[in-house]
């Protein structure tokens, strides 16, 4: 297991949860991530990657304000998380995966199953289930600090997670006061997402905001927008081509 790769993929559970437990909600949750760019290159997350960049480019300065510059405007800028009965449609905003077209990440509540999905290609891939929660340890905290997002007020969570011996820290702030999604949603968790109830055991409400320090990124619900979605907006087209 990649260390990296855990570390994103937290970002995209708290997101990702919500689905299991928007019972009534349909719409558009608008998400922007944040990035702060000299502890987002320097963290031990992104050691390899950036190395493997400044051999690409003969042995360059990474750190480089032109290459740092080059760099943050191939990275995502926030993603749109569109929910219909259940299913969820995650379509990407900025950054190299939207300019190329790199799939959108499609949940079908009835088979349970993830999907990237390029419509520019008429082709789907199966997202697989790789434990990277095994090994894994975290300590929630609820915190006494409280803020304000998108409308809704929030309390700080703090979870301490250790994987293969780093740390790291995750600031979630959750609500309770969106009646259409309901608060206990670690509770209603599917199948596929219980390996991440780790992150969230003795956390209540629904996370609009998630941060880890160490890594330098982090993501905010902007917009909750509630609207009527085309339910074949959530269907993969019968003549899209599988990919292993």
């Amino acid at each position: 297991m990649k260390k990296n790769h855990f570390v994103l993929a937290a970002l995209l559970v708290v997101a990702s949860v919500m689905s299991a437990a928007a019972q009534k909600f349909e719409g558009t949750i608008r998400w922007k991530l944040n990035y702060d760019m000299a502890t987002f290159l320097k963290s031990e997350a992104m050691k390899e990657s950036m190395q493997q960049a400044s051999q690409m480019f003969g042995g360059a300065d990474m750190n480089n304000p032109q290459m740092v510059q080059m760099i943050q405007g191939m990275l995502p800028q926030g993603f749109d998380m569109k929910i219909k009965e259940g299913n969820t449609l995650l379509k990407v905003k900025g950054g190299m995966q939207a300019m190329m077209g790199g799939g959108d990440v499609l949940y079908r509540k009835d088979k349970k199953q993830s999907y990237v999905v390029d419509y520019a290609q008429k082709m789907y891939k199966e997202i697989k289930d790789e434990d990277d929660a095994a090994g894994a340890k975290a300590k929630v905290s609820k915190t006494s600090e409280t803020a304000t997002i998108a409308g809704h007020k929030c309390t700080k969570y703090v979870v301490e997670t250790s994987v293969e011996g780093t740390k790291f820290a995750q600031h979630i702030w959750t609500t309770t006061d969106i009646k259409d999604i309901d608060k206990d949603i670690i509770k209603q968790m599917n199948a596929g997402q219980e390996k991440a109830s780790i992150f969230f055991e003795g956390m209540k409400g629904v996370p609009l905001k998630v941060a880890i320090p160490e890594l330098g990124v982090g993501m905010e619900v902007t917009e909750l927008v509630r609207e009527k979605l085309n339910s074949a907006d959530f269907v993969i087209p019968s003549d899209f081509r599988k990919r292993d």
